[in-house]
């Protein structure tokens, strides 16, 4: 990764949802994230994401914080890309394949029910 100083647009961090970035949050906050944290709990998250997904960062949380407040667009960015990566995999198709029902009275050829 570059030098956080020297990324202008979200695409330039490479942001992976990964079960990393939710590890470093929470060694950073001490529990899973909960959207109650508010703001705070988003931008350690963020800056969790950012070193989750750039395993050779070299960044702290207070050169992030100067990045991001000469970048503040770039919270709603990661906000937005976190719910359409959660939305994707809420809607993937499971493995399973759909159970068939029977019904009691099935119809035969002309409709009716024997």
């Amino acid at each position: 990764m570059k030098n956080i100083k020297e990324i202008n647009s979200f695409e330039e961090l490479n942001l992976k949802m990964t079960f990393r970035a939710h590890i470093i949050y929470e060694k950073i906050m001490g529990h899973s994230f909960d959207t109650s944290d508010g703001l705070n709990g988003i931008v350690v998250l963020f800056f969790s994401y950012v070193l989750g997904s750039n395993r050779d960062a070299n960044l702290d949380y207070e050169e992030f914080m100067d990045w991001l407040d000469e970048h503040p667009e770039m919270i709603t960015k990661f906000s937005e890309w976190l719910v359409s990566g959660t939305d994707a995999r809420n809607h993937m198709p499971s493995n399973e394949e759909p159970k068939e029902t029977k019904s009691e009275e099935a119809p035969n050829k002309e409709g009716k029910k024997e």
